[in-house]
């Protein structure tokens, strides 16, 4: 019943998604010394829903959905929440970065709502999530240009608890499902992923995070689109039983050691 309560909070804090949202930018533009360079040409896959995404390049398909993908440098607003349960977990992060988006910050301004919300997830020794969680946003397209992602016109959040990180590019293995993304459906999905990744004889991936993309309102009942992210390891990086390292802080979409290693 309890899991039952968060999963109703959850749908109600989400709601307000679709009211709060503006129409999305349809492209950006890199600065260079004041002057516009040509714009970047966004993709935008059906399942971000007409809504600003993360720009990717696959890399490999193994079929059924199952990709390699690199993602372009992007900025992030992201929590880190402390919680038990994975459900109330993302609650809270949610409601504080909505907060954010919806003028909680140095400019009060309303920022467009975006797809996907990712949580990023760590793993003990046996498999069971730890209480350290990230719950991000992806930044709309007109606060993403390259490298330096725009850091200079992202409003500045409010709330200290919510970080603007510039990820570069990363690449990383993604499982799709359906259904709603709850904490005991994507567990067993990351697990049957890695699973999935050692058959295939692919090794050079993080065993003990993954991040979880959701892309859908929670009152979209079916047809839902969400994805297990599995990061990969680069170079003389060990992938078996590697931790997540840097304190409680970890960005939505790289291993803290390497964000600015690429």
């Amino acid at each position: 019943m309890r899991n039952s309560g968060l999963l109703m909070l959850a749908l109600g804090v989400l709601a307000c998604v679709q009211s709060a949202r503006v129409t999305p930018a349809v492209g950006s533009f890199a600065a260079a010394d004041d002057e516009l360079a040509a714009p970047v040409t966004h993709t935008q896959p059906d399942f971000c829903n007409n809504l600003d995404c993360p720009d990717f390049e696959v890399l490999e398909d193994y079929g059924n959905g199952v990709q390699l993908r690199r993602y372009a440098p992007s900025t992030w607003a992201h929590t880190e929440v402390n919680e038990a349960v994975y459900e109330k977990a993302t609650v809270v992060g949610f409601q504080r970065l909505f907060k954010y988006i919806l003028g909680c910050n140095n400019l009060e301004a309303k920022i467009d709502m975006t797809a996907p919300v990712a949580t990023h997830i760590n793993l003990d020794a046996d498999d069971e999530f730890t209480d350290q969680y990230s719950v991000a946003f992806y930044l709309p397209w007109e606060y993403q240009s390259g490298e330096d992602a725009g850091a200079s016109k992202v409003p500045g959040p409010k709330d200290d608890r919510v970080v603007i990180d510039n990820l570069p590019k990363v690449d990383a293995y993604v499982l799709p499902f359906g259904s709603y993304a709850l904490g005991f459906r994507v567990k067993k999905l990351a697990i049957d992923f890695f699973d999935f990744l050692d058959q295939q004889g692919i090794t050079d991936y993080y065993r003990s995070s993954f991040a979880v993309l959701v892309y859908d309102a929670p009152f979209k009942p079916f047809n839902r689109h969400n994805e297990i992210v599995v990061f990969r390891t680069r170079g003389d990086q060990k992938a078996a039983g590697c931790r997540m390292v840097g304190g409680n802080r970890n960005p939505p979409f790289v291993e803290p050691s390497n964000i600015y290693d690429l």
